[in-house]
């Protein structure tokens, strides 16, 4: 004879495998879930490239020749940079690279166009401005009368302590480049005395 209590007993024993079942569905809902927020959040923080107007040019508000040298070294590191994003994204290069005449202070350009270069902002030409501060930063500052072989003796010199032959030759043009760069001297040695020059320059500190 099965008594109240035993009766209870059955019933309890009998839903129990429901509440099992029902707990082992609600954690498999909820990993569900967890697996579905995690991979959202992946894809939610996924590095997303750079875009090419985020790479910003250097500005000409300076066109003495010790900021123009600097602004021509920042200037082809931007280059650089474009390009290698383009490669990357498929971009037109020339229509993603900011031009110079759209990265120079208005005014000065304006003062240069009319005073210097005889002509007007809105007709000068991406080339002709290019070209005008090449020649800036090629020619030896105004009014400076510089002694080469000191420049060169204090700049320059073969790193012997470099194993690797190719590299410790290219380092030293790079340097010598940078150099003559820097003072301005490109039309210095552009002529053919200039080249010889040059290479008596760099003999010398090997």
């Amino acid at each position: 004879m099965r008594t109240r209590s035993g009766r209870h007993s059955q019933v309890d024993q009998g839903t129990r495998p429901t509440e099992r079942t029902e707990t082992t569905t609600t954690s498999a809902t909820v990993g569900a879930e967890t697996k579905v927020s995690v991979a959202t959040a992946t894809n939610s923080t996924t590095a997303i490239p750079v875009s090419s107007s985020s790479i910003v040019p250097p500005y000409v508000d300076d066109v003495s020749h010790l900021a123009l040298v600097k602004w021509k070294r920042e200037r082809l590191e931007y280059e650089d940079a474009i390009e290698a994003r383009c490669a990357t994204t498929v971009e037109d290069k020339s229509k993603a690279l900011r031009s110079v005449k759209n990265s120079f202070n208005r005014q000065l350009l304006k003062t240069l166009c009319k005073f210097e270069w005889g002509t007007t902002v809105e007709e000068v030409m991406e080339d002709r401005i290019v070209s005008e501060l090449d020649k800036i930063i090629g020619n030896v500052m105004n009014d400076v009368i510089l002694d080469v072989d000191a420049i060169f003796d204090a700049g320059i010199k073969m790193d012997l302590q470099q194993r690797d032959v190719k590299a410790r030759v290219l380092n030293y043009f790079m340097k010598c480049d940078e150099i003559i760069l820097q003072h301005g001297l490109a039309s210095t040695f552009s002529t053919a005395t200039g080249v010889k020059e040059k290479c008596r320059v760099l003999k010398k500190h090997l």
